[in-house]
């Protein structure tokens, strides 16, 4: 710690053992969308020296690149902590609207895709919400299916977390039960991206009948599209032999 000419105390940051390396590439990590040296000085807080020569550091350890956009060089972690939806949800709507487009009479490959593709998917579940299922296997009571199908629905659908999902209308005796799916980012205004739906059935039918060791069938019963976002829907329907 010392005085400046003006009497205020300056820190000697180092001596206080600030790992600038780290702080740095976490503050590009949580910044996916690139940043320049003088934003990382800003978001930091250090001297654009300091920020210089620390990304000269990380860039000669290969834990971060840099892209030239205009007149500016922007600078990425190679390991960045997430990746904006914005942009994600994007490439996968371009991804089913080609689906639709190329394979539209090929739903049921369309909920295969859906299955195999289980094993590849990290699903944002915690501790306590996979006991909760697990406890459920074997259970003899089908309306506790029903129950946990409306109640984890969204940490299988990872792309709409917010999606809503009215009460289920029980059919076939008790053994199916429909339910309309509101408020989702695949069913405004255009039919391109509804082919979503028919793979995340595949999904639910390979994830549930493992976590439950019984045989869940899941189907895209009706979809509507509407202008008016409340009058937009998806029936889908699951089944417990």
């Amino acid at each position: 710690m010392r005085f400046n000419s003006s009497g205020v105390i300056k820190i000697n940051r180092k001596k206080h053992g600030i790992d600038y390396k780290k702080e740095i590439l976490e503050y590009l990590m949580n910044n996916p969308s690139g940043l320049t040296k003088t934003d990382i000085a800003k978001g930091t807080g250090f001297s654009r020296n300091t920020v210089s020569k620390y990304i000269s550091i990380l860039e000669d350890k290969d834990e971060i690149y840099k892209k030239k956009v205009g007149a500016y060089n922007l600078y990425f972690s190679k390991k960045q902590a997430f990746f904006p939806k914005r942009i994600a949800l994007s490439y996968y709507k371009a991804i089913i609207a080609g689906i639709k487009n190329h394979y539209s009479d090929e739903k049921e490959k369309l909920k295969q895709i859906g299955r195999d593709s289980v094993k590849y998917i990290d699903f944002d579940q915690s501790e306590k919400s996979k006991k909760q299922l697990e406890g459920i296997r074997g259970n003899p009571i089908i309306k506790l299916y029903f129950e946990a199908f409306r109640k984890f629905y969204p940490s299988f659908d990872l792309m709409q977390p917010n999606i809503k999902i009215s009460e289920p209308i029980i059919q076939n005796s008790g053994k199916k039960a429909v339910y309309r799916f509101t408020n989702s980012e695949f069913i405004r205004d255009s039919e391109d991206f509804i082919y979503h739906f028919y793979i995340i059935a595949g999904i639910i039918e390979q994830q549930f009948s493992c976590l439950f060791n019984r045989n869940i069938n899941c189907n895209v019963e009706k979809i509507n599209i509407s202008h008016e976002k409340e009058e937009s829907y998806v029936d889908i329907s699951i089944t417990v032999d």
